[in-house]
């Protein structure tokens, strides 16, 4: 199994008062490339109520390993999380008040500036399937709504 955990300097900008203002942040993410056979599917795992792990990525038995097995795609994870993981977030403090910067807005540019950012590395032409979960999982009709263009589909649990 090819598995392996990195971590990608990102940009994300940020409206506030009608100034742009441009953050770099490291997104932690995991990719396997085990059950890739190039046909251009990619399915992204996107958490938010804890740390990525070795385990969502590397246990066979998980259904939507499965699925990637089923169809050859390769895999990703990754996680949108304010108060844990989320490291960019963390260039304002935890207060309430910081919580205006944590829009769904926000966490769709960042979603889409992932994947953006991983097709340049890995893919050409390739469509995600976002499959999202727990909290998070309200994302992917959103996400899929917004960018159509860069998504084959969504799941939700």
């Amino acid at each position: 199994m090819y598995m392996k955990q990195c971590t990608i300097i990102l940009k994300f900008a940020i409206i506030q008062l009608l100034v742009l203002r441009e953050y770099e942040y490291l997104q932690h993410y995991y990719y396997n490339f085990e059950f890739n056979n190039n046909n251009g599917l990619v399915f992204c795992l996107v958490g938010g109520e804890c740390k990525i792990s070795k385990a969502w990525i590397g246990n066979k038995n998980y259904t939507w390993l499965r699925w990637a097995q089923k169809f050859g795609a390769a895999t990703f994870e990754l996680n949108i999380d304010f108060m844990e993981t989320a490291s960019h977030y963390r260039k304002f403090d935890m207060s309430t008040a910081s919580y205006q910067y944590f829009t769904i807005e926000q966490v769709l540019a960042d979603l889409q500036t992932f994947i953006e950012e991983m097709n340049k590395k890995f893919f050409k032409n390739v469509k995600h399937v976002g499959i999202y979960v727990v909290f998070v999982g309200a994302l992917s009709a959103c996400f899929r709504s917004k960018y159509p263009n860069m998504t084959l589909g969504a799941i939700s649990s």
